[in-house]
């Protein structure tokens, strides 16, 4: 490749054919049809770290902000400013005859590159956060397609985690919160090393600092799991305390975390992970969730997630999770969440079969058999994750169907069970509702071997 001439503003030129052409008597950037112009993108969509910002600002790079670009003979630095990058000085680069491969990377701050990023462990500013938000691109080949725009995919090489407080007791505080991470890439790679990132707080309004609802959001690299290094340490009640066991976690995504603090112990839940620009930090709408159990109640709370009886979901997002898609990929993706999981339900009414419908489990594309337990009977006051509260005899998990559905439309069952299926009923009634005159019939369960695989159903105690 030949050597690229950086242009000076305002300055006579030689007249030559490089990689990037200088055929040009006066350089002025903004008035010069061959300067390359910059566009830099991630997803499709302008995007950067805005914890403070929400819904679209979220997605936007913020006036001041700077990259640099790089190629085989130099680097240049572009900063946002109205709408668009321009360079920071008065040298800038043109379109050529011959293809180029171009680097890039942000934010432009000390010792970082396109293969190397210390992490800044110091968070709890907005700019300091924002600093930590690292991404990278290389355009291999790049020649003008008669827009001279370069067009630079910018990849996020971290990932964002939000830990939101609960249960914390009375006028109680926590303190001092700090969130494990590798320390940043060398050579492209993550380093073994880990470190501690003071996290930007965020306290609910009318809430206070280290209580609950008061949230910690750190950019932290992204990298296997360490099961001996630092997760969460704090301070409560005069007592440091220490959760070891980073998790794995994969770039571009946000993890939400409740944080509680149980006696001498810090505890987490399972995330909710989503992309990172559709994450907030107040919770992000969840792409996949792995929870060690599913909390359900007559209707959602909190989150409506799952995670828990303060979180837990309605019937709605049930019957969504166990109804078969028409699209192999999301009922393979609930088989995951579902398999080997206890489905705990309050006492209440469950509309199951609604809008003509029973609700349809099968997950012929699974590798085996997906066992499910579903267990009624609990309080509906229930909190936390407690599962002491549970008396069948007073507490009536009821599965119904909608007295407007036409119930011959169900298939025969409220439960239509198929392939690759192993469900479990524990201390739960079903109840089709009829009342004289109703047309149609439909039983609580319709159970059928498939092409292949088993359907498995197994009722203990149930109505």
């Amino acid at each position: 490749m030949k050597k690229i001439t950086k242009l000076i503003m305002a300055a006579c030129l030689l007249t030559g054919v490089a990689a990037c052409d200088t055929d040009k008597d006066v350089a002025v950037y903004g008035e010069d049809s061959g300067a390359i112009q910059v566009e830099a993108t991630i997803n499709t969509a302008f995007t950067r770290s805005n914890p403070g910002a929400t819904g679209e600002q979220q997605k936007q790079f913020n006036e001041g902000d700077e990259l640099q670009l790089s190629c085989e003979d130099g680097y240049l630095n572009y900063v946002f400013s109205g709408g668009k990058w321009s360079p920071t000085d008065n040298y800038y680069l043109r379109w050529g005859t011959e293809p180029v491969t171009y680097s890039a990377f942000y934010p432009v701050i000390n010792g970082a590159s396109t293969a190397n990023f210390i992490l800044p462990t110091n968070q709890q500013r907005l700019e300091n956060l924002a600093n930590a938000d690292y991404m990278t691109c290389i355009v291999e080949n790049a020649t003008d397609d008669g827009s001279r725009i370069l067009r630079l995919g910018m990849n996020r090489k971290m990932a964002k985690v939000i830990m939101t407080l609960a249960d914390v007791s009375g006028q109680s505080k926590v303190q001092g919160v700090k969130i494990g991470s590798y320390q940043g890439y060398t050579n492209g790679e993550v380093v073994e090393t880990t470190s501690l990132v003071s996290p930007f707080i965020t306290v609910p309004e009318g809430g206070k600092a280290g209580q609950n609802g008061c949230s910690y959001t750190a950019i932290v690299t992204p990298g296997k799991a360490g099961t001996t290094a630092t997760f969460v340490s704090l301070n409560y009640l005069g007592e440091d305390l220490v959760m070891p066991g980073i998790p794995e976690l994969k770039p571009g995504k946000c993890y939400e975390f409740t944080l509680k603090v149980e006696g001498s112990v810090i505890s987490v839940s399972e995330p909710v992970v989503s992309q990172w620009d559709s994450g907030t930090i107040q919770g992000g709408d969840a792409e996949e969730l792995q929870l060690a159990a599913y909390y359900v109640k007559e209707q959602p709370a909190g989150n409506a997630t799952g995670m828990d009886w303060d979180n837990a979901m309605g019937v709605d997002a049930l019957r969504n999770l166990l109804q078969t898609s028409s699209n192999s990929t999301v009922s393979n993706a609930n088989a995951v969440k579902l398999d080997g999981k206890k489905i705990y339900v309050a006492a209440g009414s469950y509309e199951i079969a609604k809008e003509n419908s029973g609700v349809k489990v099968e997950y012929s594309g699974y590798s085996e058999q997906v066992e499910i337990t579903v267990e009624g009977g609990y309080d509906p006051s229930s909190t936390g994750t407690d599962l002491t509260r549970r008396d069948v005899s007073k507490y009536t998990t009821a599965f119904v169907r909608s007295t407007s559905s036409n119930a011959s439309a169900t298939s025969g069952g409220m439960f239509c069970l198929g392939n690759q299926i192993n469900i479990t009923f524990e201390d739960c009634t079903f109840d089709g509702q009829y009342k004289q005159g109703d047309k149609g019939d439909v039983n609580g369960f319709y159970v059928a071997a498939g092409q292949s695989g088993n359907a498995v159903l197994q009722l203990k105690n149930c109505v």
